[in-house]
């Protein structure tokens, strides 16, 4: 209780968007050696892109988000959706804590003539 209260006491304080991870992708030992897109910018996809960045190999070619303008950090660019059609990658990664929301990415993502064996989400799990 008091490690979860000071952490987002941490998070609040912090200027740093990145400080303090609260979630983390579980399964990471699938996107080893691969190149992947991170869905979605909010407090889960912060955790992501600084859990994920740290394996050396593993490669974020692109972050995205559906409202790319919104998100703005010093450390990399989060661009639209549409910037996918360009783009080499083995999977995307949907970051989000809602599984109603990211069955609705996947759905979008799947429209878009992307294979659904490339789109992953699983429930994000708790650092701490």
């Amino acid at each position: 209780f008091l490690q979860y209260h000071m952490i987002d006491v941490l998070n609040k304080n912090l200027k740093d968007d990145f400080a303090v991870q609260k979630y983390c992708f579980g399964n990471i030992d699938i996107i080893r050696k691969k190149k992947v897109v991170l869905f979605g910018a909010g407090k889960v996809g912060r955790d992501y892109y600084s859990q994920i960045s740290r394996y050396h190999d593993c490669e974020i070619v692109a972050w995205v988000d559906n409202y790319f303008n919104k998100y703005s950090y010093d450390c990399c660019k989060v661009e639209s959706v549409q910037s996918l059609l360009e783009l080499e990658f083995d999977y995307i990664i949907i970051a989000v804590l809602s599984e109603n929301v990211a069955i609705e990415i996947k759905q979008n993502l799947m429209e878009q003539n992307i294979s659904c064996e490339k789109i992953l989400w699983e429930k994000p799990q708790l650092v701490y």
